[in-house]
């Protein structure tokens, strides 16, 4: 027992092995290499093979809380399907399958169903501003397809492909409005400049 406790000790760092090794010098040499001999294959080899099983199965445990994560993302996203559904269905009053402004703002009078969809971290405190976005500047009349979408999208905080694609819409209506200035001027001038700069200069002068 007391041999098995001075082999463990020598590998976890209990004792100093070069100082387990002096009684058996003294016997033979021969137990001076074989305690060498245990020291390197159990330090070397198999703590390495313990290290790498350990190691594989935190990976395999990452890659489990990986799916865990997706599955819970893909039933908070159900779960707010339905639960968008079922206000959907309460603000349409006529069964009608769509939604008007009055009807939207008749179901949005009630206070709790704004602090309801704020829980949603949805910002329904205008109700015009709210339907308007949600409207998506289509007909005056919102169906559930269009409701529920939107509201995906306008759920939490501006993220930053809705920013990307305001600035792609920001930088078009620049050009727009900078060849729609050409062509002003071109119908003034009767000569069309040869570029941009060259509009500049234009208007100054014709001011």
């Amino acid at each position: 027992l007391d041999a098995m406790y001075t082999l463990l000790a020598a590998i976890t760092g209990g004792i100093d092995w070069t100082e387990a090794v002096e009684p058996l010098e003294h016997i033979s040499i021969l137990y001076r290499v074989l305690w060498v001999f245990y020291v390197v294959f159990v330090v070397i080899g198999v703590m390495n093979v313990l290290t790498g099983i350990f190691v594989e199965r935190a990976c395999e445990m990452s890659g489990l809380d990986k799916d865990l994560l997706i599955q819970a993302e893909m039933k908070r996203n159900e779960a707010f399907i339905v639960e968008m559904k079922r206000c959907f269905e309460e603000a349409d009053e006529d069964n009608s399958g769509k939604i008007s402004w009055e009807e939207f703002k008749s179901y949005m009078e009630n206070p709790r169903m704004r602090a309801y969809l704020a829980t949603k971290q949805l910002d329904a405190y205008d109700a015009r501003s709210f339907f308007d976005m949600i409207r998506d500047g289509q007909s005056d009349e919102i169906d559930i397809g269009t409701f529920i979408v939107n509201c995906q999208r306008m759920k939490g905080a501006a993220k930053s492909v809705d920013l990307l694609a305001v600035l792609h819409e920001t930088r078009e209506t620049k050009r727009t409005m900078k060849a729609l200035l050409r062509k002003f001027v071109c119908a003034e001038n009767l000569s069309c400049p040869t570029s941009p700069r060259a509009t500049v200069r234009s208007i100054h002068s014709n001011d």
